[in-house]
């Protein structure tokens, strides 16, 4: 076998080519990198102008929000009171007809919106019964039983002993009658 040998001659155009490719590349970076620097700059300038604009606007807003008046916020309570609806709980007050049943107290807190209701009940298991009538007519069974004692004048073994005047009391909220 003949060995051959091959000799490349240098072509001058590929690498003028090749030379201004080069260059085209590196103007087309050079106007990316001064676009991405431009935009920099003026994104630092607009958050120096928003800054300096809520800066200004402190003052303003504080002249907006004035504090607090005492009188308004009692006047806010006295008409959100008044816009409550009693009459379905003071109806339920009044319709409750059972025998040995006798309402004591009615206290309506109206800074939580509670409304509790103390029975004098002759026994353990009219309380259940009073607790339905109390519920009748509601999906969600608004009154729920809170306490179940002896009256002030009973004896401590009232609870053991079924005997007249035990104290039940029981506790809703008013926006769920």
């Amino acid at each position: 076998m003949k060995p051959v040998r091959i000799d490349f001659i240098p072509d001058q155009r590929w690498r003028t080519l090749w030379a201004v490719a080069l260059l085209l590349a590196l103007f087309m970076l050079s106007a990316a990198g001064w676009r991405a620097w431009q935009t920099w700059k003026s994104t630092q300038a607009l958050q120096s102008q928003i800054a300096l604009a809520q800066h200004q606007a402190q003052p303003l807003q504080a002249q907006l929000n004035p504090p607090a008046n005492p009188r308004h916020d009692s006047l806010a309570q006295a008409a959100r009171l008044l816009r409550q609806d009693l009459g379905k709980a003071f109806a339920m007050i009044e319709n409750l007809k059972e025998e040995g049943v006798r309402l004591r107290a009615v206290n309506l807190d109206a800074n939580s919106g509670t409304l509790q209701l103390e029975y004098e009940i002759d026994t353990l298991a009219r309380a259940a019964t009073v607790t339905a009538l109390l519920n009748a007519g509601y999906e969600t069974r608004p009154w729920r039983l809170e306490s179940v004692g002896a009256a002030l004048g009973g004896s401590p073994a009232a609870l053991a002993a079924p005997t007249t005047g035990m104290r039940a009391l029981w506790v809703t909220q008013l926006e769920r009658l």
